[in-house]
């Protein structure tokens, strides 16, 4: 995978890292609070595939920590790449409740990818949000029912077309 990253993108990304350090002062979260970083979408398909590439670029330290072997200015770092429902048979909402029971990290980020008609948009927006758990759940769930009801609208008229 080719990196297109920009000096606009790089100025942009510093943004979102600062934008980030605000939100965790905000919610009085501590540098040593555990996290679990969710990777969302389809490993398999490049427009989907976000939450999947970022969560292969992150450092995970909870198995160190458990062992003892972490030093202490790391945060205790958890992942989790749910995969989708076609190669799980499982809703993701439902594969991250019961991760976060176990694990109860302090805060959770989630990291999906947004779908775009216009390649214009591509690399353009980010979105922050903070939301409690059962909230986070819910929009894990409704989205990925959406898009999965919408494709399948998009696919039975494509079907049509071709009879």
């Amino acid at each position: 995978m080719q990196d297109v990253v920009t000096f606009s993108n790089k100025i942009k990304y510093l943004k979102l890292l600062e934008e980030i350090a605000k939100v965790l002062k905000l919610k009085k979260i501590k540098d040593n609070d555990s996290v679990l970083v969710i990777g969302l979408g389809n490993i398999n398909s490049t427009p989907d595939a976000l939450g999947p590439k970022t969560i292969d670029n992150l450092v995970i330290t909870r198995h160190l920590y458990l062992l003892n072997l972490l030093e202490e200015n790391f945060r205790v770092v958890s992942s989790i790449t749910p995969g989708v429902m076609a190669d799980t048979g499982m809703e993701t909402s439902e594969v991250v409740s019961e991760i976060i029971k176990l694990i109860k990290p302090k805060f959770v980020i989630v990291i999906d990818s947004l779908a775009s008609s216009s390649i214009n948009r591509l690399n353009k927006t980010n979105y922050l949000n903070t939301i409690n758990i059962r909230n986070l759940l819910l929009y894990i769930k409704y989205t990925h029912e959406f898009i999965s009801k919408e494709n399948e609208e998009k696919q039975h008229t494509y079907e049509e077309k071709l009879k």
